[in-house]
């Protein structure tokens, strides 16, 4: 039961959410808005998901009249681990100096973009990020090509366990439920299927390789990106085409890491950035994209919450290296590669 008094009161519902009463619904609307939280008609009051970030800002707060145990309790067991003197863990190898700024940036804001083409270390960025946050319990969502690749640059820049969820459903649920390993490395095909289980781990932080993958706000692993970044302090995205096709593909990325900057509303978001014109194709009547408009607003607001390098921009780098990438083949290209080396086998002129 819920009870709506002067001052908030901080209550968890029996769905995990925590619902905080109020007399109004504008009361501290800003503060509310910063947690992600929905106003229900059906009971008057907030209700935000219980986040180990969220109940660190209700307790913090100081305006609710009582706070629920649990809640106090998901915050202390959440900054114990953020306040580590030591991490378990170490780096390998040196950060550049650029690299030093992504760092920093997500040090400063928890949720960030690393924006930076080919060659400019994102990944060892991203790592080294996880490591001077103390986090220790890390989902990594990347293109299932790479996955490997990925898992290799966790072992050449850190002492980091990783594991890649791959094979039958049964098989990556035991490898989900491995509490040994630090780094969890899952592909954007699968997030829809292992939605809730990904919840249910209370990962520290999430780090999206080539997070433009999330630009289709209607796909299934959108969606899921979103819904589990929910329930993760630490957000990280890295991609050097955040916007190559156009500015609308920036707002579904930006949403799962940070909707402060963009808003929530995908339409708001065209309305502002893209200019449209009417156009008539016999009976039918449509609005065609033709353009853009506040560039600047635009790019102020990204970077905000995200830093850019391009290849050119850094100087501190070794001219040329040279290192492996790790490509898993899809099966369809094992079978091509099969009958391939069948064929030359049965015809050994070609080989020549």
């Amino acid at each position: 039961m819920i009870v709506t008094k002067k001052s908030p009161t901080a209550i968890v519902s029996h769905c995990g959410n925590v619902i905080v009463a109020y007399n109004t619904p504008y009361s501290s609307k800003e503060f509310f808005n910063s947690l992600n939280a929905k106003w229900s008609m059906q009971f008057k009051s907030w209700e935000l998901p219980l986040t180990p970030e969220n109940s660190i800002k209700i307790v913090a707060s100081n305006i609710f009249e009582s706070i629920d145990e649990s809640i106090k309790k998901q915050a202390n067991d959440f900054q114990n681990i953020q306040t580590k003197k030591e991490s378990q863990v170490k780096s390998k190898t040196k950060s550049y100096k650029h690299q030093l700024e992504w760092v920093n940036l997500i040090k400063k804001l928890n949720k960030c973009l690393f924006l930076g083409g080919v060659g400019t270390g994102k990944t060892k960025a991203a790592i080294e990020s996880a490591l001077q946050l103390n986090a220790t319990k890390i989902l990594v969502v990347v293109p299932a090509p790479v996955m490997a690749n990925f898992a290799n640059q966790v072992k050449v820049h850190s002492t980091f366990s990783s594991i890649i969820l791959k094979g039958t459903k049964t098989q990556r649920l035991e490898k989900l439920n491995d509490t040994s390993k630090n780094i969890t490395i899952i592909n954007y095909d699968v997030l829809a299927m292992f939605e809730m289980e990904l919840i249910s781990k209370k990962f520290e932080m999430v780090i999206f390789d080539e997070i433009h993958y999330l630009k289709n706000s209607d796909s299934k692993r959108s969606k899921s990106a979103e819904k589990i970044a929910q329930y993760i302090p630490l957000r990280l995205g890295l991609t050097g085409t955040l916007t190559a096709n156009g500015l609308e593909q920036a707002f579904y990325p930006s949403k799962v890491i940070d909707s402060q900057y963009f808003g929530t509303n995908e339409y708001s978001f065209k309305a502002k950035y893209m200019i449209f014109q009417k156009h008539v194709f016999g009976n039918k009547k449509f609005q065609k994209h033709v353009g853009y408009k506040n560039r600047e607003d635009f790019k102020e607001r990204l970077a905000k919450f995200s830093c850019t390098y391009t290849i050119d921009d850094v100087t501190d780098i070794p001219p040329a290296t040279t290192s492996p990438i790790i490509i898993e083949p899809s099966k369809q290209l094992l079978l091509e590669y099969s009958k391939q080396i069948e064929y030359r086998q049965d015809n050994p002129s070609m080989s020549a």
